[in-house]
C-alpha cells in the first residue's frame, strides 16, 4: 500500500461523515427553523453584494450589513449548531469509542486506535473534540448566546481561523510525519490504523 494511502483514506472518511452528520442534523433541524425567516436573510444578502458591486454602499455600510446579518443567520440557525454539537459528540466520540470506526472510516476500511493499548473513551471524545471542531462550536455558541453581536462575530471569525489551522496542520503532519499521526493524534495519543473490515 502505497505511503499516503492512509492520508486519502482519513480524507474520504472525514467528507463521508461530515456529510453524514450534516444530512441527518439537517433533516432534524428543518421543523425547528423558520425557513422564510432563512430565505429573507439569504435574499438580503444578495441584495447587500449587488448594491456594493454597483457602488450604491460604501464598504464599510456592505460590512456592517453583512455582519449584521450573518448574526441573525446564526441566531436562526443556533438549533441546527446545538444537534451538529450533540450528534458529533455522539457519533465521533461515543460510536467511535464502541466501534473504533464511524460509518467513513468503515467504509475506507481504517479504524482509530490508541497508541498505546486500549481506545478509551476519554481519547475519542477529545479528539473529536479537537478535529471536528465541536469545542469551538460549542464555544461559539455560547458566545451567541451570552454575548453580543460584534463580539460573537469576532470570536467566530477567530474560532475559525484556529480550527482551520490545527486541520491544515493536522493534514501536513499525517501527509509528512513517518507515523501519519495529526496533532489531534498526538494530543490524543491515538493512531488511525488499516484494518479489513
Amino acid at each position: 500500500m502505497g505511503n499516503n494511502t492512509i492520508l486519502w483514506k482519513r480524507f474520504l472518511a472525514f467528507i463521508i461523515d461530515s456529510i453524514i452528520i450534516s444530512f441527518v442534523c439537517a433533516l432534524i433541524a428543518v421543523p425547528f427553523l423558520d425557513s422564510n425567516k432563512v430565505n429573507k436573510l439569504s435574499n438580503d444578502t444578495k441584495l447587500i453584494i449587488v448594491d456594493y458591486t454597483n457602488n450604491k454602499i460604501s464598504i464599510e455600510e456592505y460590512t456592517d450589513q453583512l455582519n449584521n446579518i450573518e448574526y441573525q443567520l446564526s441566531k436562526e440557525m443556533a438549533i441546527y449548531s446545538l444537534l451538529v454539537l450533540i450528534a458529533g459528540i455522539s457519533y465521533y466520540g461515543i460510536y467511535q469509542y464502541r466501534t473504533g470506526k464511524t460509518l467513513g472510516k468503515k467504509i475506507m476500511h481504517i479504524k482509530l486506535d490508541s497508541n498505546n493499548g486500549e481506545l478509551t473513551l476519554n481519547q475519542a471524545l477529545f479528539r473529536c473534540l479537537i478535529i471536528n471542531s465541536l469545542i469551538f462550536s460549542f464555544i461559539e455558541l455560547v458566545f451567541l448566546v451570552f454575548a453580543s453581536s460584534s463580539i460573537y462575530l469576532v470570536a467566530s471569525s477567530t474560532l475559525n481561523m484556529i480550527y482551520y489551522f490545527i486541520l491544515i496542520l493536522s493534514f501536513f503532519m499525517i501527509t509528512f510525519r513517518k507515523d501519519k499521526r495529526g496533532l489531534h493524534d498526538i494530543i490524543c495519543n491515538t493512531k488511525v490504523v488499516d484494518c479489513d473490515k
